[in-house]
Formats: C-alpha cells, structure tokens, sequence
C-alpha cells in the first residue's frame, strides 16, 4: 500500500514538529500533536479517497483496530427483534384461528409489516457482512458505496413498515368502533397518515437528483453532478411527524375505552398497549438524537450502527404492539382447549398418523364427532334406532361472562343492556344464560 504523494509532504512537515527521535513509529503513533498536524495537513492537500487511503497505512502500520467496539451485539439484536415480532404475528393468525375468525384487512397490512421487516433484516444483516461496524478506511471504496446503496433501500423499507404498522392499528380501531362517535375522524385520520407517510417516502427516495448520488457523493467527486437535500432534516422532519403521528394513535381510543366498565384485568391490558407505545417514541426520540451523529460523521459505517439499530427496534415493538390486541384470546382458558385439539390434528398430519374415524365406512361419523357438532347422533338398540339430539349450553355466572367481545380484547356486548355490535353473531347451537348473583 502506497501512500498518496498529497499526503506524504504533510506526514515529513509533521514529523519536523515532533518530539519523537526520527524513525520511532511507536513514539509518532502515540503523539497526539503530530497526529493533529498531518490529519489538518491531510484533509485540506487531499481528496476524501486519498485522505482514508493514508488513514488506513498509518492505522494498520500502528496496529489500531479496524473494527469499532459496541456495549451490545448487533448481530444478536437484530435477530431478536425480528424474531420476536414474527413470533406475535404467527399468534396473531393462531388466534384467528381458534376464534374461527374471519382475516380482516389489518392483518394483512400487518403480515406486509412483517415481510418488510425481514427483508429489513436481511438486508442490515447484509451490511454487516460488507462492512458495517468496520472504520471506513479499512473499507474497499465500493464497498462502502454498497453500503451506502443498501442504507438508502433500508431507508424506504422503513417507511413501508411503519406505515403499515399505523395502518393496521387504525384499521382495527375503526373494525373496534365502527358504530361509535368519531367514525368518521378516525377515517380521516387513517388517510392523512397514509398520505403523509407516501409523500414522505416518495421525498426520501429521490433527495437526490440524479438518484444515484444518494449512495455516491459520500467521496466528495459527484457533487458536480446534480443535488441532494439535507439528510439530517428529512430524518428529523420524518421522525418528528413519526412521533405526532404515534401520539395521536396511543390517545385516540382513550375517551372510549375510559367509557367502558373494564375489570381490572382488561385495565392492565389496556396499560400494556399504552406502555409499548410510549416505549416506541421514546426509542423515535433517541434515534433522531443519534442521527446528527451519524450524518455529520467522518466514520460513517461505525456511526451508522446505533441508528439503523434504533429504527429496527422501534419498527420491531410497532408490529408487536399491533398485535398485542389480537394476541390476548389465546390467553382465555376456553381458546386454549380449542387451541389443543388444533394442534392435536396438526400432529397427526404432520406425522401421518391416521385418524380414528378414518377406519369407519365412508359417510360415517363417530357417536362423540356428532355430539361435539350438536347434530343428531344415530346408535342400533335391538331392533331399534335411537336417535341421540346434543345442545349445549352456556352457563355464565357473572356479568363479565356473559359479554361477548371482540378479539376478546374490548367488550362489544352489555349483559343489562343487550346492546351489541352488528357483527357479533350467537354462536350456533349455543344457549348463552346470564345467572343473577
């Protein structure tokens, strides 16, 4: 590795002003001075490229790092918080499944959430490989360019994952409180975010013009080549909005639920959620904090790792706070016991077991299949045929059971008044009796 010829007359000058005996490298790497001197010298006689080029002999001939130190393990935080949602998702969808639920259009802004979130995390996990964590002097030139192109794709995939995380909360508020006051605000909040959000990603793609320069002009030799925006501000200005925008959904259910006579159990709930979303702005806040950092950064690829880290863990607790509504059924006693059953015939399925009415004729069903669905059931008695009729039955013996709910999360049905919502349906073969106590 040569150094550059713009460099080498800035090293001798420095060396004169040095203390250090001529020729003791170990003495010019620890003196402070002399480092101060030729990296001023540097960066005013050199280009960007050529100034990281004499950074990386200087830095390899001291025997310094290359690699940047961190008080946690990205690699293992990324791979939690991409875990742990896709987690909460996949209960979200089981729990439709125990519920016999039909899939409503806040789960698939959700599942969309998901699959970018993945791809988010495949693609941070890519940059690690290339470089990330790694001083930029130590980085092949393209390399960081590709690092820079993958940061600009992330950047987008962010704002697509965060749009369909507000989405589908808002969706489920207004599936929640359709026939309630303020419907119609709640709809008009839904498309100023699903605007707000697309003109803001449609700014942040092309800040740069020609597009290209957003992964380029970090060497200083495109700047003649066209323009960009402030980066700094456009994190700013989208995390400032991000965080109005998150308030707004914590304090939007508020009054209703307030106007519900919840147990204490539904409270803390109601709590949890609450706490999820003040966690998420806070994390919004800290990440606008290092963004400055990172922006005016003379070491990009190590700055960039606590913000891009920041952005995966608030985008991380947004799907886990969405789903945390729809996950609460499979927590009831009586979801769990059609939960089993479920995975029993997964079981069997998956394993090829066969099942115990596969040996009867075709067309036959067993005397406990047909009692379980409320159908007439038929045995031989002699020479007659008895006729079996099953109904069940549902005792409640308090007021709270006796409310029908929807995702079992906030009560849609008042035991006294009657009062329910249009799309609660009795379920069939099914008498539910309210018991004064």
């Amino acid at each position: 590795m040569a150094i550059p010829q713009c460099a080498l007359g800035c090293l001798v000058s420095a060396m004169g002003n040095s203390t250090c005996p001529s020729g003791d490298t170990n003495c010019l790497c620890h003196d402070q001075m002399y480092s101060s001197q030729a990296s001023e010298c540097i960066t005013g006689a050199c280009s960007i490229r050529d100034s990281l080029t004499t950074l990386n002999f200087t830095s390899t001939l001291c025997g310094d790092d290359h690699y940047a130190h961190y008080t946690y393990s990205p690699l293992a935080v990324v791979i939690f918080f991409t875990a742990f949602p896709l987690i909460a998702v996949l209960l979200r969808f089981l729990a439709r499944r125990t519920q016999t639920a039909k899939i409503w259009w806040d789960d698939f802004c959700i599942l969309v959430s998901m699959a970018s979130l993945i791809a988010f995390s495949g693609l941070y996990i890519y940059d690690f490989q290339l470089g990330v964590g790694t001083h930029i002097w130590a980085i092949p030139f393209d390399t960081v360019t590709r690092i820079f192109m993958i940061f600009y794709v992330n950047f987008a995939l962010y704002g697509i994952i965060r749009l369909c995380t507000r989405v589908s909360i808002l969706l489920f508020y207004i599936r929640i409180f359709e026939h309630t006051r303020g419907h119609r605000a709640r709809v008009a909040f839904l498309i100023l975010d699903i605007v707000t959000v697309l003109s803001s990603i449609g700014v942040s793609l092309f800040s740069c013009v020609p597009v290209h320069l957003f992964w380029t002009r970090w060497d200083g030799e495109h700047y003649n080549e066209g323009h960009c925006q402030n980066l700094f501000g456009e994190i700013v200005g989208v995390g400032v909005k991000d965080i109005a925008f998150d308030v707004a959904i914590i304090l939007l259910p508020l009054p209703w639920i307030a106007a519900l006579n919840l147990t204490t159990k539904k409270k803390v709930k109601a709590f949890a959620l609450l706490a999820v979303g003040i966690v998420i702005i806070i994390v919004s806040a800290f990440r606008l904090a290092v963004a400055r950092k990172f922006v005016v950064s003379t070491d990009p690829t190590v700055d960039i790792m606590d913000f891009e880290i920041l952005a995966h863990v608030e985008v991380a607790l947004g799907i886990f706070c969405a789903c945390l509504p729809s996950i609460s059924p499979l927590l009831q006693v009586e979801n769990l016991r059609k939960l089993l059953p479920f995975l029993a015939k997964r079981h069997q399925s998956l394993h090829g077991e066969s099942d115990p009415e596969s040996s009867l004729p075709k067309g036959a069903r067993s005397e406990n299949t047909l009692a379980a669905s409320g159908a007439p059931s038929t045995r031989s008695k002699g020479s007659r045929e008895v006729i079996t009729l099953t109904h069940t039955t549902t005792v409640a013996t308090s007021k709270d059971q006796a409310m029908a709910r929807e995702d079992n999360y906030f009560p849609m049905r008042d035991a006294e008044s009657g009062a329910r919502s249009p799309w609660y349906e009795e379920p069939k073969n099914t008498a539910a009796v309210y018991v004064a106590q």
